[in-house]
């Protein structure tokens, strides 16, 4: 009889004990499992909106920096607006005077295409001079000295000769290069 009693209570007890338990597993820890990454994938998604947040940030902030200093610049430091051919034309004829200027023989001039960075507008050309390294150096330095300003990129410098021969002073050199102009630009009202 206390036998029987004892496993009543035991029963009576671990009976609810184990519909509770056996309500949350199957139930309630499911959904709260549910609510629970959801709120995780909220945040994670917060954090990279921050972070993406700040990445358009600092590069609406380098464009507006650019766009700040090319507004600062005086009209004379930048190439003129005009369609392409043309400015492309006023740079041809600036490069011919300047080797000209320079004692330099220009083999080739080929018009490189306009390009955008950092909203700025670059008109270039491709350049082949050929030279003496003084003659070469005097007409960088104009180059440098004048407005409105250009930019030489990928240069290359080589020393024009029959091969096998000794050095014979002044050394010829063929200058190739690519040089650009910053196109000013009206801003829009």
């Amino acid at each position: 009889m206390i036998q029987e009693r004892l496993v009543r209570r035991v029963i009576a007890l671990g009976l609810p004990v184990f519909a509770l338990w056996f309500i949350w597993n199957i139930v309630v820890s499911p959904i709260y499992n549910a609510y629970r990454t959801v709120d995780q994938d909220i945040e994670a998604r917060r954090f990279l909106l921050g972070k993406y947040a700040g990445v358009l940030t600092r590069v609406g902030y380098s464009q507006e920096k650019a766009k700040d200093v090319v507004s600062k610049l005086d009209r004379t430091e930048l190439l003129e607006a005009a369609p392409d051919a043309v400015m492309a034309a006023s740079l041809q004829s600036r490069m011919a005077e300047l080797a000209r200027q320079g004692g330099l023989q220009t083999h080739t001039m080929q018009v490189l295409p306009a390009r955008n960075a950092s909203g700025i507008k670059w008109v270039g050309l491709g350049v082949t001079l050929t030279g003496t390294l003084e003659n070469i150096a005097n007409v960088f330095a104009m180059i440098e000295g004048a407005k409105p300003y250009l930019f030489i990129e990928r240069l290359t410098l080589n020393a024009q000769g029959p091969s096998g021969a000794g050095l014979e002073l002044p050394l010829t050199l063929v200058a190739d290069f690519e040089i650009y102009g910053a196109v000013f630009q009206e801003k829009a009202p």
